[in-house]
């Protein structure tokens, strides 16, 4: 939310050893966000671990 570019720096291989497997998933969320501006806000999220898949929601709202 704060920081993309710093997550940029990171290889997939960093993310699957981070989240697993589907880890590098975070790749789609840092192209979401390189599309919003820097005043983007973060109003909602929401992560549920329902067996062995989690699922996470992350809503963004940019400024008016």
């Amino acid at each position: 939310e704060r920081d993309p570019g710093t997550l940029t720096k990171m290889t997939h291989a960093d993310y699957i050893r981070l989240g697993g497997t589907e880890g590098a998933e975070e790749v789609m969320w840092l192209a979401m966000r390189g599309a919003l501006s820097e005043k983007t806000k973060k109003i909602h999220q929401n992560f549920y671990l329902p067996m062995t898949a989690a699922m996470a929601v992350a809503l963004f709202a940019e400024p008016a």
